[in-house]
């Protein structure tokens, strides 16, 4: 268990956010969470006050002394959301992104839009996957294209997956190849009724496979996989649960929808002052939660906007509970 007194990274951001306005934000987590929220919020790099750190036992007192920020983000252990105060609505750290693999299958055979351009591109690089479950493999793919993926994404804040979680499970490896060149691969990983595709890494962190479509080649080969093995869903998650983050956007492409995840082992507490910018951002973004069965997303827009994502109702202002 994590000791309440370790502290957690703290800063003060100031920038152009996504949708256009200027914010203030408060963000309290990891160093890698940090890295990650800062991309969710902010359009360009902001200005950045790094700030004491701050130990769980403090967490509620140093949110509150930021009552005048736009919006506050923070993130705790899930045995510790207790500390997160009550001025904040609590979100799991992240969602699943799930896929009904009959109907993405079919829509990829067909070449439906957009996933006909996909398979289009992947198929003029002359790109070919691959399925090993050989350990040496996954070793080798865990070292020279996850980590150094990781690690060319998040630098000195990385904290990547331990090979571990991957070996103690039900897991295969997918791998692009080039010609005879292997430039890509992800784990599969069977969980209950699902596919999880998770843990993509690109040869020594190199992303430029991505420009002839070996992330779409992945995602196919986990659907065919899904498939073969009798699974009705493909799970694309993890993502932070914003809904206009980048990896939502695409995996929404291929027919995704927002579920709950079992997976959570953090809690994101968040409040937004109600004011044009922040508007802006979570009519481009909103924050999702389950609720009452259904999703929650927390934003001024229309539900009709984002039902195919499987949100069933919205909310805004973003409030404490």
């Amino acid at each position: 268990m994590v000791d309440a007194r370790v502290p957690a990274t703290h800063v003060v951001c100031e920038g152009r956010a996504h949708g256009g306005g200027k914010i203030r934000a408060v963000m309290i987590g990891t160093p890698q969470e940090l890295a990650s929220l800062r991309r969710k919020i902010f359009a360009v790099t902001p200005d950045e006050q790094p700030a004491a750190p701050v130990p769980l036992t403090r967490l509620a007192a140093v949110v509150e002394a930021h009552a005048d920020a736009d919006l506050v983000l923070a993130l705790a252990p899930r045995w510790a959301s207790a500390a997160l105060p009550a001025s904040l609505t609590r979100f799991d750290e992240g969602v699943e992104l799930l896929v009904p693999v009959p109907q993405a299958l079919a829509s990829w055979r067909a070449g439906d839009a957009p996933l006909g351009k996909y398979r289009r591109r992947m198929e003029r690089a002359g790109l070919t996957v691959s399925l090993t479950r050989d350990e040496e493999e996954l070793a080798r793919f865990h070292a020279r294209f996850y980590l150094p993926y990781v690690r060319a994404r998040f630098g000195d804040a990385a904290d990547p997956r331990r090979l571990a979680f991957v070996r103690a499970r039900d897991w295969e490896l997918l791998r692009v190849h080039r010609g005879a060149e292997w430039i890509a691969g992800g784990v599969g990983l069977v969980a209950d009724d699902a596919y999880r595709f998770l843990d993509v890494g690109y040869r020594d962190g190199d992303r430029a496979p991505l420009d002839d479509g070996a992330g779409h080649a992945l995602y196919a080969a986990a659907l065919e996989r899904a498939a073969e093995r009798g699974l009705p869903r493909l799970d694309l998650g993890p993502e932070r649960p914003f809904l206009g983050d980048p990896g939502v956007r695409y995996k929404r492409q291929w027919g995704a929808r927002v579920a709950p995840t079992p997976w959570a082992a953090r809690t994101l507490g968040a409040r937004a002052r109600d004011g044009e910018a922040t508007r802006a951002l979570f009519t481009q973004s909103p924050l999702v939660r389950p609720r009452d069965g259904g999703m929650e997303a927390f934003t001024p827009s229309p539900l009709s906007r984002w039902r195919d994502l499987g949100v069933s109702r919205t909310t805004w202002p973003l409030r404490g509970v």
